[in-house]
């Protein structure tokens, strides 16, 4: 799995899920408030966040990999990302039934990438994003 499905080494880890580790956390873009953390997963193999964002009708769950948390601020109950509003409202919906499938995974990873480039090579990776397979 890539290094986005880990968090960064900077980062405390999150705590056994006992304690409800980062659960109902508020999550932060870079552009403003995206909703809040429904679950999430520190497991050996992959570590992400799973935000419910929106409101009641327009609502919807999706899945964050761990390498887009810039900030876990546990005194006031926020996760900071970095990523837009919009670019979390453009991904893929949250499907559980697909965590396992490595394929769904590469798709969500894929979709923030983005996130970790610099504004210089945006538009290259979008270019790439965009290209016929």
């Amino acid at each position: 799995m890539s290094d986005m499905f880990f968090f960064h080494d900077t980062l405390e880890p999150p705590r056994d899920r006992g304690d409800r580790g980062l659960e109902d956390f508020r999550v932060e873009g870079s552009d403003g408030p995206i909703g809040t953390v429904a679950d999430f997963s520190a497991d050996d193999d992959e570590h992400y966040l799973i935000v419910h964002t929106g409101r009641w009708i327009t609502s919807k769950n999706v899945l964050l990999p761990a390498g887009v948390v810039d900030k876990i601020d546990r005194d006031r109950r926020r996760i900071y990302v970095n990523a837009t509003r919009e670019e979390i409202k453009a991904a893929p919906e949250f499907e559980e039934r697909r965590l396992g499938e490595r394929a769904y995974l590469e798709k969500i990873g894929w979709h923030y990438r983005r996130a970790d480039l610099t504004p210089a090579q945006r538009p290259a990776a979008d270019k790439e994003k965009k290209a016929p397979r």
